[in-house]
């Protein structure tokens, strides 16, 4: 009795113990976690590269005066579009219409005094044949009949320029685009000439435009080697398809396509 009242002792932990790690066992279980899954699409997409640019217009022109004045009148508003031959700036223009009507008088005279000359030169021509004049007279008519035609041209060339000079008091517009600011004032003294003229405004073309962006020597490599392959157009053999985007008003980038 003594004897098996122990052994019913010392198997009474051991049962304890059991229960105690099968219940610790059973608190500790997860749930299988829930996974979300989707199946690959499969097409083709266009590889794009970006690189920072800069617009520049194809053509730009800085506008200077060509006559020395006063500015007169501004016949544009700044930061405006304009056409080609638009009329932009007046220069005082009195004193060279002044001078264009002196020019075209001495022209007008000269052209009267060469037709008296011919005259006489014609009488002349009809006296040597029947000896009425001496040949010294002959030759002193022909002579004054030819620097009068002389006398004749540069008359008429000083009133193409006093004329030039004139025109070039109303300052037109030699290409179409944006204009800037006027940097003259009206009533300020503008200089003229072909050294040291004074900068009126600058105007640049609208469309087309350039577009300069500079890339690595490692991406240049990457498109020659993909023409050569066939798998790129090369900007060598026609215009590439490209995508700007553009700063609007606001700041912020908009897209275009361009070629």
């Amino acid at each position: 009795m003594k004897l098996r009242f122990l052994t019913s002792l010392a198997l009474l932990p051991a049962g304890l113990l059991f229960f105690g790690c099968g219940e610790k066992a059973a608190r500790g279980a997860r749930p299988a976690p829930v996974v979300s899954f989707v199946q690959p699409l499969v097409r083709e997409v266009v590889e794009w590269d970006e690189y920072t640019g800069r617009l520049e217009a194809v053509e730009s022109v800085d506008l200077r005066a060509r006559v020395s004045g006063y500015l007169g009148k501004i016949h544009f508003k700044e930061g405006s579009v304009i056409r080609k031959n638009d009329l932009l700036f007046e220069i005082d223009p009195r004193p060279y219409q002044a001078e264009f009507d002196r020019a075209d008088a001495d022209y007008q005279r000269a052209v009267s005094q060469a037709d008296l000359a011919k005259s006489d030169f014609d009488r002349a021509q009809r006296l040597i044949a029947s000896k009425a004049i001496s040949e010294e007279d002959f030759d002193t008519k022909a002579k004054i009949y030819a620097a009068a035609q002389s006398s004749v041209r540069s008359a008429k060339a000083a009133a193409d320029a006093a004329r030039l000079n004139l025109d070039f008091t109303r300052v037109h517009a030699p290409i179409a685009g944006r204009i800037g600011r006027a940097l003259v004032t009206e009533g300020n003294l503008v200089v003229g000439g072909a050294g040291g003229a004074t900068l009126l405004t600058t105007i640049v073309s609208l469309d087309p435009l350039y577009c300069y962006a500079d890339a690595d020597e490692r991406s240049i490599l990457k498109y020659i080697k993909l023409a050569r392959e066939g798998k790129r157009d090369s900007a060598r053999d026609g215009p590439i398809q490209v995508q700007m985007g553009l700063a609007n008003e606001t700041g912020y980038p908009r897209e275009g396509v361009v070629d």
